[in-house]
Order: C-alpha cells, then sequence, then structure tokens
C-alpha cells in the first residue's frame, strides 16, 4: 500500500499558492497543509474596490511572454477573463527636465536589471521588471516596438487578486492554515517537523516547500542548515510605497494618453513613478475619472516609506501637479506599504541562488520557492512555486 505523502508548504502568497495547486493536480491524494501566518492568502497580492474604483495593492498585470501565469490561468480555467491592455494607449513616458516626454522608439524604457521590485515593476508602462536603479539605464530594443512590448502584459477583468480567488477556490479547504505562523522548522532523518507560535503542537511532514522570503526563509533554516540560512540572509530587500489617487479627468490638464512614466533618479523628485491603471485597463475607474497609482520609497528611498499618510498625501499632490496638472483634491486617496517586501538582485545573485539550491538539494523533502530567488514578477513566482512541488514529488 502506497504511502500518503504528508507535505508542508510555508507561505500563502502567490507562490505558496501555485505550489499547492500543483500538488493538489499532480498527486492529490497527498496530505498537505499551507501554513499562512497571517488571516488572509494571496500575499501582496490583492484587489479591492472602493467608490466605483478596482485598485490593485500591488502588481496590476502580468507579462505573457513566458509561460507560467498563462498556463495557470488556463488551469484555472479564467484563462476566458483576461483582458488586453488598451492597444491606443501602448507607451511609456519619462521625466527630463521636469516634463513628461516619450520613451524613444526603437528603446526599453527598463530592462530586466538586478533591483528589480514587484511594485516599481508595474509603476510606468507595464514593464515586468523594471526598477529605479535602471531607469537611466534605457536599453535598446530594435526588435520590439514600445506598443508591441506593452501588449504583452494582461489581467483579470476583475483584478489581479480574482487569480488568489480562483486557486483557493481549487484547494481542498482543509489545507490551508490561516493565522499559523512557523515558529521554528527542524529536520531529523527523512521527517521534518513544524512548529507553530502561540504554543500550537508540532506536527511532522515528509517534506516542506519554503515559499516565503529570503528573511523568513533564512530564521526558519537556521535551525537547519547554518550556510544555508546564511545564504539566505546575503539578499537584502527594500520597502515600497504606492499612493492611489483617483481624479476626474476635468482636474487634470495632462491628456494622460499613455500608461505612465517613470522619474529617473537624476530629477531628485519624491516619487518613483505613476501608472495609470484606468487607461491601461478598462473598468479600474468610474467614468469620467482617472485612478492614478503613484510609488514612493523603494531601496534609494527608503525614508519616504515611513511618512505619514497626510504627507504622502501632499508629496504626491505636489507631484502629480506639477508633472501632469493634477488640480485640487482626489475623490479617493489611500496608502498602501509593503515593508521589506522586496527582494534586490545585487551583482551575484544568479550564482547565490544556484548555490542555494544545492545546498538545499542535500535534504531530502526540502523544496525552495519564492520571489528572493529568479524574479518578482507574478509569472516567475508561479514558476517557481509549481517547479517546488515537481520536485517535492520526484
Amino acid at each position: 500500500m502506497a504511502i500518503r505523502r504528508r507535505i508542508a508548504i510555508i507561505g500563502g502568497g502567490i507562490t505558496g499558492l501555485a505550489a499547492a495547486h500543483r500538488l493538489s493536480t499532480l498527486e492529490p491524494a497527498a496530505e498537505v497543509a499551507l501554513f499562512e501566518a497571517s488571516a488572509k492568502l494571496g500575499g501582496i497580492l490583492q484587489t479591492v474596490r472602493a467608490d466605483g474604483y478596482l485598485i490593485e495593492q500591488s502588481a496590476d498585470s502580468f507579462v505573457t511572454n513566458v509561460p507560467w501565469g498563462m498556463e495557470l490561468c488556463r488551469e484555472l480555467g479564467i484563462a476566458d477573463e483576461l483582458i488586453p491592455t488598451d492597444a491606443a494607449r501602448r507607451r511609456a513616458m519619462v521625466v527630463s527636465n521636469g516634463k513628461l516626454v516619450p520613451v524613444p522608439a526603437g528603446f526599453q524604457l527598463l530592462t530586466p536589471a538586478p533591483a528589480a521590485t514587484l511594485m516599481q515593476s508595474h509603476a510606468a508602462a507595464g514593464e515586468e521588471a523594471s526598477t529605479q536603479p535602471g531607469v537611466g539605464n534605457v536599453g535598446a530594443s530594435p526588435d520590439q516596438s514600445a506598443g508591441a512590448r506593452y501588449g504583452l502584459f494582461t489581467a483579470p477583468r476583475e483584478g489581479m487578486g480574482r487569480l488568489v480567488e480562483a486557486l483557493i477556490a481549487k484547494l481542498p479547504a482543509s489545507w490551508i492554515r490561516l493565522d499559523s505562523p512557523v515558529e521554528r522548522l527542524e529536520h531529523a532523518g527523512r521527517a521534518w517537523r513544524i512548529t507553530l507560535g502561540g504554543g500550537r503542537q508540532s506536527e511532522t511532514f515528509n517534506g516542506v516547500i519554503m515559499a516565503v522570503g529570503a528573511p523568513t526563509a533564512a530564521k526558519l533554516l537556521g535551525s537547519v542548515d547554518a550556510e544555508l540560512a546564511a545564504g539566505f540572509a546575503k539578499i537584502p530587500y527594500a520597502g515600497s510605497t504606492i499612493a492611489l489617487s483617483g481624479y476626474k479627468l476635468d482636474q487634470i490638464t495632462d491628456p494622460l494618453d499613455c500608461f505612465g512614466f517613470v522619474v529617473p533618479d537624476i530629477e531628485r523628485r519624491d516619487i518613483l513613478a505613476a501608472s495609470f491603471s484606468s487607461r491601461k485597463f478598462p473598468g479600474r475607474a468610474p467614468e469620467g475619472c482617472v485612478l492614478i497609482r503613484t510609488f514612493l520609497g523603494g531601496a534609494l528611498r527608503p525614508d519616504l516609506v515611513a511618512r505619514t499618510d497626510d504627507e504622502i498625501r501632499a508629496i504626491v499632490g505636489r507631484e502629480l501637479g506639477e508633472l501632469i496638472g493634477a488640480r485640487g483634491e482626489p475623490q479617493l486617496f489611500q496608502v498602501r506599504r509593503w515593508h521589506g517586501a522586496m527582494p534586490q538582485y545585487h551583482l551575484g545573485h544568479v550564482a547565490l541562488v544556484a548555490q542555494l539550491e544545492a545546498l538545499a538539494a542535500r535534504y531530502e523533502g526540502l523544496a525552495l520557492a519564492g520571489n528572493a530567488l529568479r524574479g518578482v514578477g507574478v509569472p516567475q513566482c508561479i514558476r517557481t512555486g509549481r517547479e517546488a512541488a515537481e520536485r517535492m514529488l520526484k
């Protein structure tokens, strides 16, 4: 009689959910526990509605020129809910001497640079892995026009949260453990012991998928392998703040005939970029209005992440007033902060990841996943979760 495997997934963001879904597909008889420290699944991938606006709290789309996001949507049965970007506005702007100017034809505004962050990746035109340090490094892309490039992005009609909802709906309810922070991970022989916070009883598993950020992975793996934990500890993280502003179109003098703009550091402004969400996708703002997501903080300006909501409101109002002619108070204003959520990929990151995976391979039943490894884009996170599940079942 086959032994029923017990597999733990630590982390209930998009990576952990993708891993759980893959396990449910490949080995539905497995006994899986998906441990999420907070009260909800999905991590930073969240969509909310307020005052007629559909508001993304982090990524607002995903790229389709890599397969992992589209494959998952097809498996979940939501591929027909995906919508393209507005073809009439498929371009981005860059701030130069205080003015918005088009990105030169035949050039990529930003390439998948080493210090990518998830929120900043969608700040301007929907570039999948853009980042403030790369703003000044405009890269040639003679084989792909800007319109074609921005046409690679898609999103569910009801927002990125729909992807999370569809994943949850496919999983057995018994697999999901909310409000379950893992406090300690131990390895003994061919077994893994997980201890939760709050004095709860330990549980033993045949395998563990680490689908958490590098700081949490470093903490939990410290009792398993000091070298592996130290490797994760080498990956730095930065925070980001998103200011969400809903304006009437007649409050803004700029035509907003693009997806947004980025701000090079040389401009010495207090924002990193802005995304015109409702110009990229329909249904994001009421008729006659626009939803603008403005990005602050990041690795270069960490001080801005800690500013109060009133301070952020004043900064964003001033910057949008100077750059796009925004006047008066927005109909809607919200601030979303992500503290230490964005891994920074410095020189040598690829070699570091190879080292981490080689160290993890010494342990039967341990698989690594998450945005600390191969990219912060939604498809890349999905990929690492799915591949971790496949390794677990080999």
